[in-house]
């Protein structure tokens, strides 16, 4: 709720200073409302990004699986000295 709204709600009902104090926490609370929608935008996207590297992670393993399975020289396990 918007300071606006508590202010029309409660005029005339509540003494004006508590009203001020009331309005001062609703608009408090609205802006850290948004600031936490934005946040949680911001989290969504960070946890996209991740999934998406988890798959290229994944393709990439597989794909170095298929060529090691298919490749004729490969029959050991790496270089010895």
């Amino acid at each position: 709720m918007k300071a606006r709204e508590v202010r029309n709600r409660c005029q005339g009902k509540v003494d004006l200073q508590v009203l001020h104090c009331i309005e001062a926490l609703a608009e408090h609370q609205s802006v850290i409302r948004e600031q936490l929608l934005q946040l949680a935008t911001i989290v969504q996207g960070m946890q996209d990004l991740l999934m998406n590297n988890v798959i290229i992670a994944e393709n990439m393993k597989s794909a170095l699986d298929m060529m090691k399975s298919t490749d004729p020289e490969d029959g050991d396990d790496g270089p010895t000295h």
